[in-house]
């Protein structure tokens, strides 16, 4: 075909072999990046609850073991205090095995299989428990969790995130007055008050006195939530107008709506007194534990 003096050539639809040839090598070389993305994008989504449940469990272990503290006091033992003895190994012993008791206390919450579900490397053991500090000199309950969660392909790459978890309670060993001998025991019923609290509690393991510090940093707590579905804020006591740098390590509680920069900030409730009903004066029932 000739135009103006010219010959012009059309080509077919067929494309050019060339052509097709590195469109194919770009989709050989794209596609599975794709898919690796797509699958790290959708781990990463699922990596927040993963962290959410195994903070939760370790919140129910440190429950668990300030309860023991109290009913071993309760019956007139003790709970890991090295001052009581000069026999070390015994109190070793003893740390051991409380060591052990809240890792077995972890996995009966987890459930065995949990981790192998959900990418746990090792599984639900491969959670560390580093070096649990339970009821020692300051009566403090201290649990951290280190595990890693398996990224996508961890088979063929070997690549996992490290997640590190961490709560803190205080192992309760109760204020009583002492009776005079020949006292008949008092029946009246007897409740718990916290030093900054206005209610009043019959269940000594209401969770609303139960204080379990949760450890975080600012970058995850905006997207937390506490048990009530509320959000977060700076506590007026400990943090004030300061400005809370990124990685700064802060604690929250599972029903409180603030986060606090110190373990010891007096707005934490966490000096609870056993008293009989009668004294409880001014101080109202719990809406949880007092009907």
């Amino acid at each position: 075909m000739k135009t103006n003096g010219r010959s012009v050539v059309r080509l077919g639809k067929r494309a050019c072999p060339c052509l097709l040839g590195s469109t194919i090598v770009e989709a050989a070389l794209v596609l599975p990046l794709y898919i690796y993305f797509s699958v790290l994008v959708t781990q990463l989504i699922l990596i927040p609850g993963i962290k959410l449940r195994v903070r939760q469990a370790l919140y129910e272990d440190a429950r668990i073991l300030a309860q023991s503290a109290y009913a071993c006091r309760k019956a007139g033992g003790h709970f890991t205090d090295s001052s009581d003895t000069e026999d070390e190994e015994t109190w070793e012993a003893a740390d051991e095995l409380s060591a052990v008791a809240a890792k077995a206390l972890l996995v009966r919450q987890l459930g065995a299989d949990y981790g192998s579900r959900h990418g746990i490397v090792g599984g639900t053991a491969g959670i560390l428990l580093l070096n649990p500090e339970i009821a020692q000199e300051d009566n403090d309950i201290v649990l951290r969790a280190v595990y890693e969660v398996k990224l996508p392909f961890y088979d063929l790459f070997h690549q996992s995130l490290s997640v590190r978890e961490t709560v803190m309670t205080s192992a309760w060993l109760g204020e009583a007055g002492e009776k005079e001998d020949g006292e008949e025991e008092d029946e009246e019923e007897r409740v718990y008050i916290t030093e900054n609290g206005k209610v009043y509690h019959r269940d000594r393991n209401c969770t609303y006195i139960e204080v379990v510090l949760l450890e975080t940093v600012p970058e995850d707590v905006d997207g937390m939530r506490n048990a009530s579905g509320h959000k977060y804020y700076p506590c007026e006591v400990c943090a004030g107008e300061a400005k809370i740098k990124p990685g700064q390590r802060l604690f929250i509680t599972r029903y409180g709506e603030r986060c606090h920069t110190r373990t010891d900030c007096p707005a934490i409730e966490r000096h609870v007194r056993e008293i009989p009903v009668s004294e409880a004066g001014s101080f109202r029932p719990c809406s949880k534990c007092g009907s």
